[in-house]
């Protein structure tokens, strides 16, 4: 007989393995492992119901499935238009002198906070004000300098989406560089916010 069996019949060993945690712990690791898996397995199958349900900070270390399913067909980002209150219409315009932090490509504040939060009104509200007074303080002081701002002074605001067809492997594909809207075919560009009609009235009253 091997001495490590002899060992253990003789009674010379007799440690074993401790449970972490009494049984209600244990019960509650196992419980909250399952509800885990729960999520992961609703957050593929109904990213819907997950969303509505799961608050949002654990819905975030859940979201492990299906990250990359198919590939990116289109490339997608976002602009502002600007009421102008002289021309009374939609005027696009550049916003990065707002968002100093990575201006110029697609990963500054403004292009991330309209990515995540364009469903979120109480956020687009924000944004819509800050842009308005950012906007019109700038135009202020061009025009104390004695210089022509391109866009005056704004009464509202309203946000797009414009999507570029990313070109097959074979095609090749050029450094991205910023277009005017007027470029893009109608149905790339969708109004993702606009301000309304009252408040737009309200605010280019204001600045008569």
């Amino acid at each position: 007989m091997a001495r490590g069996t002899a060992s253990i019949a003789a009674g010379e060993n007799k440690a074993t393995v401790a449970n972490p945690g009494p049984a209600v712990f244990r019960y509650a690791l196992a419980a909250g492992s399952l509800l885990y898996f729960l999520v992961v397995i609703i957050g593929e199958w109904r990213s819907g119901l997950a969303y509505a349900w799961v608050p949002g900070p654990i819905l975030y270390f859940t979201q492990v499935a299906g990250l990359f399913t198919e590939s990116k067909k289109a490339d997608m980002e976002f602009r502002v238009l600007g009421w102008s209150c002289r021309d009374g219409l939609f005027r696009e315009m550049d916003v990065d002198a707002h968002f100093p932090i990575q201006a110029g490509n697609k990963e500054n504040r403004f292009q991330r906070a309209v990515y995540f939060y364009h469903a979120n009104g109480k956020v687009m509200g924000h944004l819509d004000r800050f842009l308005i007074r950012a906007h019109n303080a700038r135009v202020a002081a061009l025009e104390a300098a004695g210089k022509e701002p391109d866009v005056g002074l704004i009464g509202g605001v309203r946000i797009v989406s414009a999507m570029t067809p990313i070109p097959r492997p074979e095609e090749g594909a050029q450094r991205y560089a910023r277009r005017p809207l007027s470029d893009y075919p109608a149905a790339a560009v969708k109004t993702l916010y606009e301000s309304s009609e009252n408040a737009i009235w309200k605010r280019c009253r204001e600045r008569e």
